[in-house]
């Protein structure tokens, strides 16, 4: 069950807002809060330099509950800037219990040479940087020039460390209200910030005062409220009181009991959106999703036949294939220990579908530390560490397939389970591999091998392995309720 991989996502919005300073070295705190309760705490600095360029520096770190045990979640992001808003380099630290990745980047004629050491493997590529791309410097002299006038609105393009990647975001400035911030009220200007990602739109609303200074956001987040309010450093550094459950809040009641799915051809799912909430499910080769009049959605979800014969590597040049070949931040599929594993799994065999299969059993029994306290680890981390739960069985038959050539890609969303906890017959976060094999999509689920994918996993986003590929289950997860199953066996 993979709630860290949806707290990588909220790490990933906390660190997107743009977290404005007035124009002398700061430093702001915020408690951090969901549901009404604390669980953690965030803090956001910015000094000018004696050569001219300006460091801005923001911290999260959080604690939820899952199943009765506790995970925090530490992510650190650097940005150094000129005077005048440019970007020049960045660091991002991220630590999601386990050993943490370190990534960072210089910028220089619109390139970024972005250096990642994952578990002591270190490894270099170059990436573009969209024109106008600003980071934290840049996003505050932009706020401040637009200013806070109500009815104003503007957009920017930002560039993320921690999500390696540029989103358009639109911001829209509101009233002047009374905001109440831990029991002082303080008059504030709104501001709504809407994140375009790649896995589909986050708005956050903040209050702003007249030095740019964000003292409270909120953001909507898989059917809850999450919150960042400025305060003393000492409340904001206190402890935890009562760990905030986060696994009951994402799970999703199923009608009925479901067993024997190795014997089902599909399952359609009649899913009923919350009130105000726009859950939205990808059309794969496994999954089809139908939008009904009265705003409900039918989602079918079938076993697919074995692919037809298919030798490996993979010779196509579909741009997206190739792309899905490529080592990514998560999936680091020419790490050493990795490329050595898939020559372990797959060893003489060419049929794309078998060495597939081979990848889906050999994880299963690498991982051998069913460990749900393990964070949002990468391939490198798993290959070497052999501990993890789904998304660390996902991540690394997504690198050992692209290592032997096949395009492999991850995939998050919901699967069925009989009990977890005091939960029963439930549909909760979980991750998977899907494989490309003779122009198709299969799913491979070597946390659940031998039985692997069967139609009892519902697909939400997909992607490289990278919380930013699934910020969308952030709108879709926690907001619905499956209403009837039609069980086709």
């Amino acid at each position: 069950m993979r709630t860290r991989l949806l707290l990588a996502c909220m790490i990933s919005v906390v660190l997107t807002a743009p977290l404005l300073a007035a124009d002398q070295p700061t430093e702001q705190w915020f408690a951090l809060y969901m549901e009404g309760g604390k669980i953690g705490h965030a803090t956001h600095s910015r000094t000018p330099n004696p050569n001219g360029t300006v460091t801005t520096t923001e911290q999260v770190e959080m604690t939820i509950g899952r199943g009765g045990m506790s995970i925090t979640s530490k992510t650190t992001e650097k940005c150094v800037e000129t005077a005048d808003g440019k970007p020049l380099s960045f660091e991002s630290v991220q630590d999601m219990g386990m050993m943490a990745s370190r990534s960072s980047g210089k910028i220089e004629g619109g390139k970024i040479t972005v250096t990642m050491d994952v578990a002591g493997e270190k490894s270099t590529q170059t990436i573009d940087l969209p024109a106008g791309a600003l980071m934290s410097e840049g996003l505050r002299l932009t706020a401040i020039r637009h200013g806070l006038k109500p009815g104003t609105v503007w957009k920017a393009t930002i560039f993320v460390p921690s999500m390696m990647e540029p989103v358009d975001v639109n911001v829209a400035i509101g009233p002047k209200m009374p905001v109440d911030l831990l029991g002082r009220v303080a008059e504030l200007v709104q501001a709504t910030t809407t994140m375009n990602t790649p896995a589909g739109q986050i708005v956050q609303t903040s209050y702003v005062n007249n030095d740019f200074e964000t003292m409270k956001m909120t953001t909507a987040a898989m059917g809850m409220s999450i919150e960042m309010i400025s305060c003393p450093k000492e409340f904001a550094l206190a402890p935890v009181d009562d760990v905030v459950e986060f696994f009951n809040k994402v799970t999703i009641k199923s009608p009925e009991p479901l067993s024997s799915m190795a014997n089902v051809k599909s399952i359609k799912y009649y899913i009923s959106p919350e009130s105000g909430s726009r859950p939205s499910f990808p059309t794969t080769d496994t999954q089809a999703a139908k939008a009904m009049s009265d705003g409900s959605i039918v989602l079918t979800v079938t076993t697919p036949p074995a692919p037809p014969a298919s030798t490996l590597p993979y010779s196509g040049k579909d741009p997206e294939l190739l792309q899905y070949l490529k080592r990514s931040q998560y999936v680091e599929s020419d790490d050493p220990c990795v490329v050595a594993l898939a020559k372990q799994a797959v060893g003489s065999e060419k049929d794309a579908w078998k060495a597939a299969k081979k990848i889906e059993k050999f994880v299963s029994e690498h991982v051998s530390d069913k460990n749900l306290s393990v964070g949002y680890a990468s391939a490198a981390e798993v290959a070497r560490s052999r501990a993890g739960d789904c998304s660390e069985h996902a991540v690394l038959a997504a690198a050992m397939c692209r290592a032997v050539g096949m395009p492999a890609r991850v995939v998050a969303g919901l699967v069925y389970a009989d009990s977890f906890g005091d939960e029963q017959n439930i549909f909760g976060p979980h991750a998977w591999a899907e494989v490309s094999i003779a122009g198709k999509w299969y799913g491979l689920d070597a946390t659940g091998a031998p039985r692997g994918f069967a139609p009892d996993h519902i697909a939400v986003a997909a992607g490289d392995g990278s919380p930013a590929a699934f910020l969308g289950l952030i709108n879709t997860i926690g907001n619905f309720a499956i209403t009837k199953l039609e069980v086709d066996r």
